[in-house]
Order: C-alpha cells, then structure tokens, then sequence
C-alpha cells in the first residue's frame, strides 16, 4: 500500500488511531498477540481527541504512526523485530498526545507532557504486553520515553540527528534506539515535506505557533522549514529508497515558482496534486 493511501483513510475513519495501528499491523506483518493491544487503544481512542489545536491532534498521532510504520517497513530491522515495530508504534501514537497547541517555551517542555500521558496510561495497561514480548513493561515504558523526550523538535531531533550521523546506535535493551529515534523524528516531519499533503499540514501548524502572522511571512516561514529544516531529515537508509529526497527538492522548486498563489491555498493544493498525482 501506497503512504498517500493509507493517510486518506486514516483521514476518512471515525477512530484515525485504530485504523493507523491496523494499517501497520498488515503492513509490517505483526503477531497476532498484539490484537489485544490495538482493541486496548482502539476503546481507548477518546483519550487522544483534542479538537481544539488545528494540527497536533489525535490524527496527526495517527498519521504519524502510519508513516513510522511506512518508513520502519524499510530498514533492516532483524534482531528483536517485533519489540522494536511495537515500541515504534507506541511512541508514534504517544509522541504528541495531551499537546496543548503551541510550541515549546524551555526545550522538552510538551514533550515532557506528552511523556507523562503516556505513562500515565501505561501504568495501568502495560500487563497486555507482558506475556507476548521479550522485554518487560518497565523495559517498554522506558524505550518509549526516550522516544517521544528525543522529538523535540530543534533539541531533540539535533542530538538524533547528530547521533545517528556519527554511528552512536549503542544496544538499548537490545533495540537499536537512535534508529529507531531517526525513523519517529523522519515520519513527524515528513507529513510536512510531501507534495499533496505538506503544504495543508503546515498551514494548520502555521494556525497554531504563529496565528498574528501576515500570509506573506507565513509563507516565507513554510518555504523554510522545507529548505533548513526538510532535508537534512532524509538520510536515512529508508529515505533513500523512497527517493524522498528528491521528491522534497521538486516540491521546493515547485513552490517557490508558485509564490504568486500563496494566498489561494485550495488552488495551490489542488495543482500540487496533479503535478506530483503518482505520489509515494
């Protein structure tokens, strides 16, 4: 399955959430123990929704958890396969949970928050997982934790993307961590990178950190997170397969030629999806 299909109808459900974990499941051929864990989340999926914020809310956990599982298909994950693929998900769906729709204010603040959300519920769903991985609940909690501290996202994704750079992917319960951190920082910002889909996400993260802002600078600021920000996030393995890179670099030249529409949104989405209609 296409990325772009399985965002549609993540975007299309009722529950994003459980049909994110259901989209992965069949993806990434997942054991059939972990069912109890996706109807656990599924009955639980009320907990995520946060209508106020434009952006950070229960679809946004969805999407990226879906686009996790889309790039982690790809990486040569081998040793302790399972537990990594459903930490993974965990963190995805946990990364931004209780966000309060603004950006941080000291370095780790939201994601702190986010990390207390989910160890919150943790503590009283982990017993589900005991018995069908090799790791133990606290073992779980705390690979999770470091996942979501490490999406912070100029701190944080600095220190992974440093990391990873210099080959420190030292054994962590036996899971290859800083990867495992590169591929959750990757599909958190690759929603905002992608032809068809990137230019709406970041006018609605837009919505949220800067709302006095005037179009123009709005734009400039979006055409910068692309071109400081976008692609220095793809060198990754799975990235470079996907030809990512490339993708983002047409889509940058694409819109900087197309300033002129920068305050007709709908029209500007409406010719970026008949120009990149093939997608990923």
């Amino acid at each position: 399955m296409k990325l772009y299909v399985g965002l549609e109808q993540i975007l299309e459900a009722k529950k994003p959430i459980a049909k994110a974990w259901e989209l992965s499941f069949k993806l990434l051929n997942l054991d059939d123990k972990l069912l109890k864990v996706m109807e656990i989340l599924e009955n639980h999926e009320n907990l995520f929704i946060n209508r106020k914020n434009p952006y950070h809310n229960h679809y946004h956990l969805a999407e990226v958890t879906w686009a996790t599982a889309y790039l982690a298909k790809h990486e040569d994950f081998t040793d302790k396969y399972f537990e990594t693929m459903v930490i993974l998900l965990m963190a995805a769906t946990f990364h931004d949970a209780d966000h309060p729709g603004r950006t941080n204010r000291i370095p780790f603040e939201l994601e702190e928050k986010s990390m207390l959300f989910f160890k919150n519920w943790w503590k009283n769903n982990s017993l589900f997982v005991e018995n069908i991985m090799s790791l133990t609940p606290i073992q779980i909690e705390q690979s999770v934790v470091e996942l979501i501290l490490f999406t912070d996202f100029i701190k944080g994704q600095e220190k992974v993307n440093q990391d990873y750079n210099f080959r420190k992917d030292a054994e962590y319960f036996g899971l290859k961590l800083v990867r495992m951190k590169k591929i959750l920082n990757e599909a958190d910002f690759l929603l905002n990178c992608l032809p068809m889909y990137g230019f709406n996400k970041t006018e609605l993260i837009l919505k949220e950190s800067v709302r006095n802002f005037s179009e123009e600078k709005k734009w400039n600021m979006f055409l910068g997170m692309l071109k400081d920000e976008g692609l220095s996030f793809f060198n990754s393995d799975a990235a470079k397969k996907l030809k990512i890179e490339n993708l983002v670099k047409k889509y940058i030249s694409f819109l900087t030629e197309n300033q002129h529409l920068m305050n007709d949104s709908q029209k500007l989405i409406e010719i970026t999806k008949e120009k990149f209609k093939s997608g990923i």
